[in-house]
């Protein structure tokens, strides 16, 4: 006959047994949601945020995932503006420090809270020089869109490393650089959590392709080449391909959304571009310059782009410069890009590296403020095209 003591050790294994049961069904749930299976992709949830600021006129569209945190933003009455992308300290509960790529080579440091409970936010932005400001920000409410992340690595020996290794990590952008031995494989994706959007994001900004499809096809492509390389002994081998998406933005059915990819396969440095897409999440179509230009534009709005790399570049407000070659361009005109987007301040348009300078000078991007802009616009572009 069972003893009490019996009876009560047999109750406690099968307790911990069903403990054990349900912590490992969890762990595989967990697992799952951050490991893409079939291609070994680890794989992680974002989120867009975006800020205004009443006391200052300054706004910024905000995105993070992991430890990273990169986006756009906009100072119209100081006319400062720019793309920035940093990192968290301590783990995602630290501060963010990011760097706003500045036109004049000066970069604006920004330092901003991680994400917490409160709707508010206060960035400090300086850069050493001209501007220290700290700017109180409330955050509005966007459309249902989404951010996810993909991020896989090859191993020195050619094999992928087990995504479950680093499916725990933070996917940080910037684990690209710590091992070149390493390669290192990174994209984030914009969709939406609503139907339409989703479709519509696959649809302008990946072909037709669903984010998780896309990563695996690009993926797969980079383990390709680095395979052929090294079964080869000819060509470098794929080392770094980063891929993100920015979103911009300026009527509730206007976004514009740039598409940023840097590819490193060996040398001195890697080749990064930028594509920029403003999409009518409404009717679903893309802004044209000739639909948001009247005819005639590319004539005043070179100018216009030349006048404000001058500003940008001037020591003092008061300064005029006269040379763009002074500053390392390597003309005195720029033509207007096919690269552009819309916002608060105005009309922006980018240059990769080497369009209008040595790689060393970086990228730029140019925004011409809206009522600079009169007589240039069609004005059916304004209300929606």
């Amino acid at each position: 006959m069972e003893t009490k003591a019996a009876k009560v050790n047999t109750r406690t294994r099968l307790l911990l047994a069903c403990a054990i049961a349900i912590a490992a069904v969890l762990a595989v749930i967990v697992a799952a949601s951050r490991v893409d299976i079939p291609s070994g992709l680890s794989r992680q949830q974002g989120r867009l945020e975006y800020y205004e600021s009443a006391a200052t006129g300054a706004s910024l569209a905000l995105l993070r995932s992991g430890d990273d945190a990169w986006g756009f933003f906009e100072w119209p009455v100081r006319r400062v503006y720019g793309f920035f992308s940093g990192k968290s300290e301590g783990g995602g509960r630290g501060e963010i420090k990011a760097a706003l790529r500045s036109v004049s080579g000066r970069p604006l440091n920004m330092t901003f809270p991680a994400k917490g409970a409160s709707r508010t936010m206060r960035l400090h932005l300086e850069d050493g020089e001209k501007i220290e400001e700290d700017i109180p920000f409330q955050e509005r409410k966007l459309r249902d869109f989404s951010v996810e992340s993909f991020a896989g690595m090859i191993g020195a020996d050619g094999r992928p490393i087990p995504p479950f290794q680093i499916s725990l990590k933070p996917l940080s952008i910037e684990d690209g650089s710590v091992d070149l031995a390493l390669s290192f494989f990174h994209i984030d994706a914009l969709g939406g959590s609503a139907a339409n959007l989703s479709e519509l994001a696959d649809k302008k900004l990946r072909r037709g392709r669903k984010s998780l499809d896309y990563a695996r096809e690009h993926w797969r492509r980079f383990g390709e080449v680095r395979r052929a390389a090294e079964g080869t002994g000819t060509g470098n081998p794929s080392r770094v391909f980063v891929e993100r998406q920015y979103m911009i933005p300026y009527l509730p059915q206007l976004y514009s959304i740039a598409t940023e990819r840097y590819v490193y396969s060996g040398g001195a440095h890697g080749n990064t571009t930028m594509v920029f897409e403003t999409i009518n999440i409404v009717k679903g179509t893309i802004l044209k310059p000739s639909d948001l230009f009247a005819d005639g534009w590319e004539k005043p709005i070179a100018e216009k782009i030349r006048a404000e790399a001058l500003r940008a570049f001037s020591d003092s407000p008061g300064e005029t410069e006269t040379s763009l070659r002074a500053h390392g361009f390597f003309d005195e005109t720029i033509h207007p890009s096919t690269s552009f987007f819309l916002c608060e301040t105005g009309v922006g348009f980018h240059y990769d590296r080497y369009e209008l300078a040595p790689y060393s000078a970086g990228d730029f991007t140019f925004v011409l403020p809206w009522n600079e802009l009169n007589g240039l616009l069609r004005v059916p572009a304004m209300a929606g095209f």
